[in-house]
């Protein structure tokens, strides 16, 4: 009988150990696995048929109930681990302490990982020293969403794959969709350009936005000057936008494939016909974005826009004034008066992700050398401002003295109050169409003007509303970010503190008390 016992006690031992090497080497032979576990099950329970009284003599022993009770005490601590451990993959929690959100993806970067529709794949090619910057970069995306992977590549270890993807140079990437073979090439692994590549890669159909020519509108070919758009141009084709000129006198006609069109501060007068060719296509349904500036030397709306101003009166009531906005709190952004802060209405798809303050102490955006904008409601259509001034500002009308550089509030004369600096309207019929947003100047979208505060994103949700391209509408991220925790020192102390102090302290503690207890036993 003895015999016996040792026979099956080895053997059960033997048929663990082969059992369990052979889900670890050959874990795809299925019979394989499941052989060797029942060759264990049966030596088991055999040993469990010889051996039962000793078994339960031993159960029934004080010391074998004491080491069963701290057996389950250390297997519940480590189930609990477990546990932790498991939940904090799927549902971990994290606090950015950097002053400028350095480990935080912005608005627009978590929307369009939350509305992935299939996994994609990012390939990128670096080398050791910036490795672990866009290693950081990518673990946020990865944390954020599960359909996005990504792998590191060291070109000079796999030239293979460097050549078969076209890489020529170091912080160059691919990114791919899972089951297809369209590619977007990725210069750089800042957040904004890999968003941007994920964009492009979903994105089925590429909307072509047209700015009027020929009327002294900013040039969207000017880089250099202050007032040229061709940031903004940039910016658009970014995001997937075609963007192109259109010279409404020399095409006679506004093209099929236009599915925005931008007027952009006009100074000289519009011909009849292509007064006529405007009208036309918004009455058909055309999504436009005005821009309209003032002249100083006219006293009021340039000869264009003031044009354009008839046309938005004639088709939907809305009026573009003639005065210039001063508000006296705008040297609290350090600017001059005639730069005027724009608080954005949240009420609206292309405003509704900036902050607000109920106070009116968050300006979003800022408004150079604007108008404002009045409407009076029709009933077939929505009215809903984008923008506005502070309670401080008011509408100058005496442009001899704003010649002179001069701005004084003229009691009884001017206009005080809050105003409208841009505002949106759609038909309540047909949304999708016939959209219009009028801004009260065209120096917002300006070189100079554009990166400041949020322009950029105003501008840009209000092109991809104007094209009903909702899921595109959201807080792009900042090119520049801080590069550390500077700036926020109370964040970093909380941490120092409980990693150095906190932490060991509560060890040694813990450690006393059981410590005590033993020696009370």
């Amino acid at each position: 009988m003895k015999l016996l016992s040792t026979i099956l006690s080895v053997g059960t031992v033997l048929a663990a150990a082969v059992a369990l090497s052979c889900y670890i080497l050959y874990p795809q032979a299925t019979s394989l696995v499941l052989g060797t576990a029942l060759g264990f099950a049966v030596f088991l329970l055999a040993w469990i048929a010889v051996e039962h009284k000793k078994i339960l003599q031993f159960m029934q022993k004080k010391t074998t109930l004491r080491g069963a009770n701290k057996g389950f005490a250390v297997f519940l601590i480590f189930g609990i681990l477990f546990f932790v451990n498991v939940m904090a993959k799927d549902y971990n929690w994290r606090k950015d302490i950097t002053k400028m959100s350095l480990n935080t993806l912005s608005p627009q970067t978590l929307k369009v990982l939350n509305e992935l529709p299939i996994s994609v794949k990012l390939v990128f090619f670096t080398g050791a020293q910036t490795r672990d910057k866009a290693d950081a970069t990518f673990r946020l995306f990865k944390h954020a969403s599960r359909k996005f992977t990504y792998e590191i590549v060291d070109p000079s270890r796999s030239p293979t794959l460097a050549k078969s993807l076209d890489i020529k140079r170091l912080d160059n990437g691919v990114i791919t969709a899972e089951g297809s073979q369209k590619q977007v090439r990725v210069d750089g692994s800042s957040e904004e350009k890999i968003t941007n590549a994920i964009i492009k890669l979903l994105k089925t159909k590429s909307q072509t936005v047209y700015f009027t020519v020929g009327h002294g509108e900013h040039s969207i070919n000017e880089m250099a000057a202050a007032d040229g758009l061709g940031v903004l141009k940039s910016e658009l084709e970014k995001e997937s936008f075609q963007v192109k000129e259109l010279n409404l006198f020399a095409t006679g006609s506004i093209p099929a494939d236009a599915d925005i069109l931008i007027v952009g501060g006009p100074k000289s007068t519009f011909f009849p016909k292509e007064l006529e060719l405007l009208s036309n296509w918004m009455k058909a349904g055309g999504n436009v974005l005005f821009a309209l500036d003032l002249d100083i030397r006219e006293s009021g709306l340039s000869q264009g826009a003031k044009q354009i101003a008839g046309i938005l009166r004639d088709l939907h009531s809305v009026s573009v004034m003639d005065q210039m906005l001063v508000d006296p709190t705008s040297k609290a952004a350090n600017v001059e008066p005639q730069v005027l802060m724009g608080f954005a209405n949240t009420q609206h798809a292309i405003t509704k992700d900036f902050p607000s303050s109920k106070m009116g102490l968050v300006a979003n955006f800022l408004f150079p050398l604007t108008t404002y904008i009045q409407h009076n409601d029709r009933g077939d259509e929505t009215f809903t401002s984008l923008a506005h001034t502070s309670p401080n500002a008011w509408a100058e009308g005496d442009w001899v003295e704003l010649k002179k550089g001069i701005a004084r509030f003229h009691e009884g004369k001017d206009f005080k109050g809050q105003m409208d600096l841009a505002i949106a309207v759609e038909s309540k019929k047909d949304p999708a169409k016939g959209r219009v947003v009028v801004l009260g100047t065209a120096s917002i979208a300006g070189n100079g003007v554009i990166k400041a505060a949020s322009n950029r994103d105003l501008l840009l949700n209000s092109v991809a509303w104007l094209g009903s391209q909702e899921q595109s509408i959201s807080i792009r991220a900042k090119e520049e970010k801080d590069d550390g925790l500077s700036g926020n020192p109370n964040a970093i102390n909380f941490v120092f503190l409980l990693a150095v102090f906190v932490a060991p302290l509560m060890l040694v503690v813990a450690g006393i008390m059981v410590w005590r207890r033993r020696l009370k036993q």
